[in-house]
């Protein structure tokens, strides 16, 4: 099985400032899409499967569960046993986070490592889940790859200081954002 990953990498030392998407493009170089195919590994080819013939999940649930396995196996919630009443979040899971259990993700730190050693760029990483964004932090924190953080948990009069922090510090790597 194989799993589109659509990376989409700002590779700057300008700044990127937080404006209207028009706006946002007199600030940057054009955009470079790199489109990745990646395998799936094989948990994530069972769960996948499984999800699949699972014939009690609505068509509805079943995208979302899907979206959730080829992003990493764990975004799944655990069911421990106790009837649905003790369902544990993946964020709950035992550190250091194992990020090899998905293609995408192993494809992603292999671009995020040979851009790394070859150059002084920098990454701006964009999800619509902030869930994948907790995976990206984590796994950039076992790399010791700097990053800042901007969702919508971010206060808004502290917006602009992460933008800052990330143009004016050469070593934050990762800009993580959704």
């Amino acid at each position: 099985m194989r799993v589109f990953l659509r990376a989409v990498a700002v590779c700057s030392q300008r700044e990127f400032a937080p404006f209207h998407r028009g706006t946002v493009a007199k600030f940057l170089p054009p955009k470079e899409d790199l489109v990745v195919f990646c395998s799936l590994t094989e948990a994530q080819q069972k769960l996948y499967v499984e999800t699949c013939r699972n014939n009690d999940l609505s068509s509805f649930v079943k995208i979302s569960h899907l979206k959730k396995i080829v992003n990493h196996p764990c975004m799944l919630e655990i069911d421990d046993g106790s009837g649905g009443k003790g369902k544990k979040d993946y964020r709950a899971r035992p550190t250091p986070f194992d990020y090899s259990q998905s293609g995408k993700m192993l494809a992603m730190m292999d671009l995020l490592q040979s851009v790394k050693s070859a150059s002084s760029d920098k990454f701006v990483l964009i999800s619509n889940f902030t869930s994948t964004l907790d995976l990206f932090q984590k796994m950039l924190d076992q790399h010791k790859l700097s990053w800042v953080r901007l969702d919508g948990s971010a206060n808004a009069n502290k917006r602009q200081g992460i933008v800052d922090s990330f143009n004016g510090d050469p070593s934050c790597f990762a800009f993580l954002l959704s």
